[in-house]
């Protein structure tokens, strides 16, 4: 996994102030979690590969636009108003450490960090096959 991962040399506040700023409640115990901008609706995204939602952008862009964290980030395509994210910020939350990662090889990162009961990874959310529903499921 750290192969996929570029380290950055960027502080992560000490829990829970980044998740609280971004609206991520760490329920699950996540080791990972991932925050970019999507253009379509113009919002932050989070995401820790199980959920993912629009977040508070106030805080992501206080913490992306902080003066020793947006220099460190310019190389870096997170996603903007007119663009889509090519790379996602990878936060490790138990070493509170920040990384970047392509989209696709972030995505692997975030779903691989989920065992399901029998300790056996979830993988590749690629891989899974798809569930159909159908208007009566939906109604029950």
């Amino acid at each position: 996994m750290e192969n996929t991962l570029t380290v950055l040399a960027i502080p992560v506040p000490p829990e829970p102030i980044l998740e609280q700023a971004v609206g991520y409640r760490n329920d699950r115990n996540a080791h990972y979690l991932a925050l970019w901008w999507e253009p379509c609706g113009d919002e932050a995204m989070v995401s820790d590969g199980f959920v993912t939602f629009t977040g508070h952008w106030p805080g992501y862009l206080a913490y992306v636009q902080h003066v020793s964290v947006h220099p460190h980030l310019a190389a870096y395509t997170l996603g903007s108003s007119e663009d889509m994210a090519m790379h996602w910020l990878v936060i490790d939350l138990q070493e509170r450490q920040a990384s970047v990662a392509l989209r696709r090889e972030a995505e692997i990162v975030l779903a691989t960090q989920w065992k399901s009961p029998e300790g056996m990874s979830l993988g590749d959310p690629y891989q899974a096959k798809p569930i159909f529903l159908t208007s009566e499921d939906l109604e029950h």
